[in-house]
């Protein structure tokens, strides 16, 4: 556990994002199922990663798909703002 959760998951979403980006990947699927706990100060990294799908050129942005566990409702209720907050980009399954 670290204080500051995007000091560890924006250099990794930074890395992920730098091979998709160029890779002509069409979605990518994030499963959630076995995350038992995200704060807030975790879910600004998924943010972070939205805006960065979000500033590409249109032809190079790929979907977040993110799998959630329907035994952890917080889960869904976290990642539909998620999917509000990029209609389009994001969706939860």
């Amino acid at each position: 556990s670290t204080v500051n959760p995007a000091a560890v998951l924006n250099p990794f979403v930074d890395a992920v994002h730098a091979q998709l980006a160029g890779a002509n990947v069409k979605e990518i699927r994030v499963d959630f199922t076995d995350l038992e706990f995200c704060n807030s100060s975790g879910f600004k990294a998924f943010i972070h990663w939205i805006q960065k799908v979000q500033a590409l050129p249109e032809a190079q942005r790929y979907k977040l798909r993110f799998v959630s566990s329907p035994v952890r409702k917080w889960q869904r209720t976290s990642l539909l703002a998620l999917s509000c907050y990029a209609p389009g980009l994001v969706e939860i399954a």
